[in-house]
């Protein structure tokens, strides 16, 4: 069901309805964890400077907020067309490390943690859209419940960022042991809630990171919960003509819904966004396929409908997935459900 908020134009003011949210939806929360993840964006550039957090919201007690740890990176291969570095026509064009996001503590005027928070950014890099392309499934590690996990299955490229190799305990470097690293440090309180979140490939991310630490770190938080701005379908299930060989989405959407607390796993999309309904399932007449499908619960979705228009008075695609839109959608809840 999609919200009725609309955006007549770049500059218009927006309509905004009485929307429907699901229970225990946190629309104080959410708006701060949209603002997360501009600010995700924002420390692309520089991955050794300090994130911006001093001009995010307060949110349920928190009044300032202070980074928890290194910025979360990676070692990407350059990839930029048209140039010198295109590792196309340059394979040896080299490598370079990547922020992809980072992990903050949120405190009240005396220094008090009230809750945690991890973010993670959307697609930035060549290296990352050949990634987001590869659509395949991937085995979804959990230690903690094997051998039930064995089987399921996950966007191969997504936890190829998250978990480069699938390990389990993750492999050093990886975003996963980065977390791992951030939840063990000295300055992180584990008594108080844990919010995991992204946009796009991010938001892909946080329902990996948020089934990873729901199983595998469950001392870390009194409470998780996940919030995924425009994620496109990171879940997957295997069809056959072989009963015995299916392998249905539900083995890591279980995982993932089990994972958070009391249902708290949140998916925010804008019903005219096309990367939410990404990829595509293919099948084949021979009855071999793929289905991808959320990790959220359908009960659990925040749907809203917005279509910004350009000066020519077109459909604005690329805007329709704009993180700063969604932020813009978040705030407006406040106060409003």
């Amino acid at each position: 069901m999609a919200t009725p908020y609309t955006k007549l134009s770049e500059s218009s003011t927006d309509a905004l309805a009485t929307p429907i949210v699901p229970a225990g939806f946190d629309a104080t929360m959410a708006n701060l964890l949209g603002q997360a993840c501009l600010a995700a964006y924002a420390q692309y550039g520089d991955a050794g400077a300090p994130v911006g957090l001093s001009g995010l919201p307060p949110a349920n007690g928190a009044t300032q907020y202070v980074q928890l740890g290194s910025a979360f990176t990676q070692v990407e291969a350059i990839g930029t067309a048209g140039t010198s570095q295109d590792p196309v026509n340059n394979p040896s064009a080299g490598y370079v490390t990547v922020p992809y996001g980072f992990a903050f503590a949120a405190q009240d005027a005396g220094g008090h943690t009230q809750f945690n928070v991890i973010v993670f950014r959307g697609t930035r890099s060549y290296q990352e859209w050949i990634f987001d392309a590869t659509a395949l499934p991937g085995d979804f590690t959990i230690v903690s419940n094997f051998p039930h996990v064995f089987h399921a299955q996950a966007h191969a490229g997504f936890y190829e960022v998250y978990n480069a190799g699938g390990q389990n305990p993750p492999a050093a470097g990886t975003l996963a042991d980065q977390v791992h690293t951030v939840l063990a440090g000295a300055d992180f309180d584990s008594s108080v809630p844990l919010y995991i979140t992204g946009h796009s490939l991010g938001g892909a991310l946080a329902e990996l990171c948020a089934t990873h630490v729901g199983h595998e770190y469950s001392g870390s938080f009194s409470q998780l919960y996940a919030y995924s701005l425009a994620s496109p379908l990171a879940a997957v299930g295997v069809t056959t003509p072989y009963s015995a060989m299916q392998i249905p989405t539900s083995y890591f959407t279980n995982l993932y819904q089990k994972a958070v607390s009391s249902g708290g796993g949140y998916r925010v999309v804008n019903a005219a966004d096309v990367v939410p309904v990404l990829p595509f399932s293919p099948g084949t007449p021979t009855g071999w396929g793929l289905e991808f499908v959320p990790a959220v619960s359908t009960a659990n979705t925040v749907s809203f409908l917005c279509q910004p228009v350009n000066t020519l008075g077109t459909g604005n695609v690329l805007a329709n997935h704009d993180c700063g839109l969604y932020a813009e959608y978040l705030g407006d809840l406040v106060g409003v459900v």
